[in-house]
């Protein structure tokens, strides 16, 4: 079987299969399962692209480490201006430049709405 596209590595070209987009949005991040430093912690992303993302985080995590990461993502989302984004992945490289991870799954959540409460139900009684 041929196939038409073909992948060819040059020796000094990106070999990405995506383009990473500079995110700079702060974060939470935390390791995942059932790790007992599990805290969220501060962070902030750097790029990122449909399978990866780079962070900067104050504390250096060996490969193959899991992490969760918590970021509001902003634009328009079903009439709200921001949504939650939540990715889990695991670090695949870290140097000077930061944390990259492989994402493994993502999740956008919108914020639970605050209804007010109906007034008749809060009548005092004199």
């Amino acid at each position: 079987m041929t196939t038409v596209f073909t992948r060819q590595r040059q020796q000094g070209t990106n070999r990405r299969a995506n383009f990473r987009y500079a995110v700079r949005i702060p974060l939470r991040y935390r390791r995942a399962g059932k790790a007992p430093d599990s805290v969220w912690k501060p962070g902030r992303s750097v790029d990122m692209s449909a399978r990866g993302i780079r962070i900067e985080i104050p504390e250096t995590m060996p490969k193959g480490s899991r992490l969760e990461l918590s970021m509001d993502w902003p634009g328009l989302y079903h009439g709200t201006d921001m949504v939650r984004l939540f990715l889990a992945g695991y670090v695949t490289r870290v140097d000077g430049r930061g944390v990259a991870l492989r994402i493994l799954k993502h999740r956008f959540f919108v914020p639970a709405v605050v209804r007010p409460r109906h007034a008749e139900g809060k009548r005092a009684v004199a």
